[in-house]
């Protein structure tokens, strides 16, 4: 089981960079990181293989195939693949995890894929609300709703999607969530450098 507490997301960057990012994310006290590196570190990895597709409903596929799964579980603790409604594939890879038994973060969008997960009885070990960035009414804030919606059913979530602030990270805390995942808010230079480099556009307007 994750011990309870933040969850670090930091993927895209080469290897070397990413271990040495780890080792700053171990030392500041996160208890897991979601990576799609085999970082060599002693921390919880939930491990992901991003695959960027054509498709109108959804701009990435997180480990989305069995080879893939095949791929992230022999290096990560936990495996996180898409497990919304879009993927037609879903009861197989369930039905694989299961009988390899392999851990399972399960990446949603809304409360229907999660209940099209407790209804068809797919394996899972936690339930992270990763594909609710997706959502239009959500797009630059967290789906606090959500996150408790499934609370109320399963302790086993993982809030995440455009958490970015502590007043966010506290408010979920408040409603007694125990793994919450911060990314881009942490992980993505590009953000954090827009944050200051745009001031100097305002200032010219």
């Amino acid at each position: 089981m994750l011990k309870e507490g933040i969850i670090i997301s930091i993927q895209g960057y080469r290897q070397s960079t990413i271990e040495e990012l780890t080792s700053d994310i171990i030392s500041a006290g996160a208890v897991a990181i979601r990576t799609d590196k085999n970082v060599n570190a002693d921390i919880v990895k939930i491990g992901l293989n991003k695959i960027h597709v054509n498709n109108p409903e959804s701009e990435v596929y997180i480990t989305p195939t069995i080879d893939l799964i095949n791929y992230v579980a022999s290096w990560a603790d936990y495996v996180a693949i898409d497990y919304r409604r879009i993927n037609k594939d879903l009861e197989e890879i369930s039905n694989y995890c299961k009988e390899h038994k392999i851990k399972v973060v399960a990446d949603i969008g809304d409360y229907k894929d999660f209940d099209n997960i407790i209804k068809n009885n797919y394996h899972y070990n936690y339930i992270a609300t990763t594909f609710s960035v997706f959502n239009p009414k959500k797009r630059f804030y967290p789906d606090i709703d959500l996150v408790k919606e499934i609370y109320n059913y399963d302790k086993n979530v993982i809030a995440e999607g455009n958490i970015a602030t502590r007043e966010q990270v506290r408010k979920l805390l408040s409603y007694g969530i125990k793994h919450i995942c911060i990314g881009s808010a942490i992980s993505s230079i590009y953000k954090l450098a827009r944050k200051f480099t745009t001031l100097l556009y305002e200032r010219r307007n």
